[in-house]
C-alpha cells in the first residue's frame, strides 16, 4: 500500500491510498502466507512481515520503511497525522472484513483475505502506538 501527498498551490493534504498489491503479500505464496498467519516465531508474523515493507520515499539516499515514514510524518505533521489516524481508527475491523468478502475468489481467496486484514490491523496499531509513545 503507498502512501502519498498531493499539493496545489494552497493546499497540501493525504492523497488516496493506492498500489495495495504488495500489502496484500503479492509476492508471497499462499503456504508462506498461511505460516506467516499461524506462527508463534515472533520474526516470522504478519506485523513482521509489516515491519520490513518499504516505501518509495527516500530519507539521505536510503529508502524508507513504511514505519519509519509515518514515525516521520508523526514528528513534522503531528495534527495531520493524528487527524488520519482517527479517521482510521473509525473503520470498524467489521467493515473492513466485509468489503474483502465481497471480492471474487478469483482476485483473493480467503488466506489473501485474513492475511491482508491482519496485515492493515497490524499497520493500524503501529500508527497508533506512534500517537501513544509522544
Amino acid at each position: 500500500m503507498h502512501w502519498g501527498f498531493v499539493r496545489t498551490t494552497d493546499s497540501f493534504y493525504l492523497a488516496p491510498s493506492f498500489d495495495h498489491a504488495s500489502s496484500m503479500g503479492c509476492r508471497l505464496r499462499q503456504d508462506e502466507k498461511r505460516n506467516r498467519l499461524d506462527t508463534k516465531d515472533a520474526g516470522y508474523t504478519v506485523e513482521a512481515f509489516a515491519k520490513k515493507a518499504k516505501t518509495a520515499m527516500y530519507k539521505n539516499d536510503k529508502i524508507l520503511k513504511t514505519y519509519c515514514l509515518a514515525n516521520l510524518c508523526h514528528k513534522y505533521y503531528r495534527e495531520e497525522y493524528s487527524f488520519w489516524v482517527e479517521e482510521i481508527n473509525a473503520i470498524p475491523v467489521e467493515f473492513i472484513t466485509r468489503c474483502f468478502e465481497g471480492l471474487p475468489k478469483d482476485w483473493a481467496n480467503d488466506i489473501d483475505k485474513e492475511f491482508t486484514i491482519q496485515r492493515l490491523q497490524e499497520n493500524k496499531r503501529e500508527l497508533n502506538s506512534l500517537c501513544v509513545k509522544n
